[in-house]
């Protein structure tokens, strides 16, 4: 459980992409061999903007130079929500309040023999006791049966790009600050009719062997620093299904549109951390950003004529 918060959000790209149809292909222009980072700036105000994976395999080496000397320079590092104690403690607080049936219901009365039996027993085949597996409500149970089973057995030893990068602003006494509460993400998470969320599970149940496929392509992509093709994947993942894509992405990059802009008249360096997923687009912060007028580049691009998306040498 205690996990389930750092882990719920980069599962939902997996659900999507399991229950959502028009995945598209990826593969055009060669990429460049890292993570994309890139840098806004207005007058004396630096904006790094990164896109993290917020599960990775452990001891998965995703850092460059570029990364390293951005993190150097930051003063401020800015994040979705705390990862701290006090957050795991909100997170448990907000499932145990929100992601159980405690009037008699099952999730084994909901199913069909075949559907619960599947799903039964790949959570049970993780750990998770009969009780919990039966009394979750759709949402939960579908972050936990795809974490459940693509990565039984190691859910504690993953680690996303984001934990990386705290433990770094920690360690080297800079100030933390967040674009997002526990209880907006979790709330995020379980926002739906329960009657979708139902038919969403029952139709991932037996889509789950795609899953490994799935997440290796958005791994792939993002560690590859192929952009176009991380967006391509997210956009596919999303076809049809323009409210979904814009309660979980859309509508929180407007949100965090307006602290991003208030760091760019700061006079400050600032890293800022959001999953991959929010970066790029039509509506991606970075397009949200360059509709502002700021001059947005990628940083350590080898491409001269693509290194500036938006600004006066663009």
């Amino acid at each position: 459980m205690a996990v389930f918060r750092r882990l719920a959000s980069a599962a939902m790209m997996t659900v999507a992409a399991l229950v959502f149809t028009g995945v598209a292909s990826t593969a055009q222009q060669a990429p460049l061999p890292h993570p994309p980072l890139w840098k806004v700036q207005k007058g004396t105000s630096t904006v790094y903007v990164f896109g993290s994976l917020h599960i990775l395999p452990k001891d998965y080496r995703w850092g460059t130079p570029q990364i390293d000397a951005a993190l150097g320079a930051s003063d401020i590092f800015v994040f979705e929500v705390p990862l701290d104690e006090a957050a795991i403690e909100e997170e448990k607080k907000f499932v145990v309040e929100n992601g159980f049936y405690l009037d008699g219901r099952t999730l084994k009365s909901a199913l069909s023999a075949a559907e619960f039996r599947r799903y039964s027993a790949i959570l049970r085949g993780a750990g998770l006791p009969k009780w919990q597996v039966e009394r979750y409500r759709p949402w939960p149970a579908s972050v936990m049966l795809g974490l459940a089973y693509l990565h039984r057995g190691n859910v504690a030893d993953l680690r996303g790009a984001d934990e990386t990068i705290v433990e770094y602003a920690q360690g080297h006494g800079k100030e933390l600050r967040y674009l997002e509460t526990v209880h907006d993400q979790m709330n995020l998470i379980k926002t739906g009719d329960e009657r979708k969320q139902m038919k969403a599970l029952k139709t991932m149940i037996f889509r789950l062997t795609k899953a490994r496929e799935q997440e290796r392509n958005i791994r792939e992509s993002w560690s590859s620093g192929d952009a176009e093709g991380f967006t391509r994947l997210i956009d596919g993942y999303f076809a049809g299904r323009a409210e979904a894509k814009n309660l979980l992405i859309e509508g929180r990059n407007r949100t965090w549109r307006t602290p991003i802009k208030q760091y760019l008249e700061s006079g400050r360096t600032t890293f800022v951390t959001v999953g991959a997923a929010h970066v790029g687009g039509d509506n991606g912060v970075l397009r949200l950003l360059c509709n502002e007028g700021y001059d947005v580049e990628r940083v350590g691009d080898a491409v001269a004529s693509t290194a500036k998306i938006c600004g006066p040498k663009a």
